[in-house]
């Protein structure tokens, strides 16, 4: 599990291959499985074991991957915490470690940068995990805008502090 960024990739093609599959409940388990990797990601890739212990216990009530793997919750825990019977609406999260204020994706939707006060974050969209960072002095201020945005042919990213700000950042990739 220490490669649950990996795990996305693998699944949601797998995923499109059931496509007209008959067995609703491979294609169910399969999404259930998806859903389970991207909310519990980064817990995964740090603590693997935590998805005995934490993972299963804060899935939905009905979670396929909660109820096939309820036997595998250590005796410790006596008292499950309450949880949504499903899943939410939401997909995926990023974390910036701070307040994101703009997000941009390359032409070609293989990055996403995140905008924060501190820098600019580069993320891999299909599986969320961070793939680099700039840090930098970036102005601030009380009318800061934190606007990121990558070059029409994807090879540069520039940021800016203020609206109009004359000292706008360029790099390249």
């Amino acid at each position: 599990m220490r490669k649950s960024f990996e795990a996305i990739i693998i699944l949601k093609p797998y995923r499109l291959l059931l496509t007209g599959c008959r067995e609703d409940n491979v294609i169910a388990f399969t999404d259930n499985s998806i859903r389970f990797v991207n909310k519990f990601r980064e817990i995964l890739a740090i603590a693997p074991l935590q998805i005995y212990s934490s993972a299963i216990l804060f899935s939905p009530i009905n979670s396929i991957v909660r109820n096939l793997s309820w036997g595998q919750i250590p005796r410790w825990v006596d008292k499950a915490p309450e949880v949504l019977d499903t899943w939410s609406p939401l997909l995926s999260t990023i974390r910036g470690g701070t307040v994101v204020k703009s997000i941009a994706f390359s032409p070609d939707s293989t990055l996403l940068a995140s905008r924060t006060p501190d820098a600019i974050q580069l993320w891999g969209p299909r599986t969320g995990e961070s793939c680099g960072n700039f840090e930098g002095d970036f102005k601030k201020g009380p009318h800061w805008t934190g606007t990121v945005v990558f070059s029409p042919d994807g090879n540069l990213i520039a940021a800016n502090g203020y609206p109009a700000d004359p000292d706008s950042k360029f790099s390249a990739l």
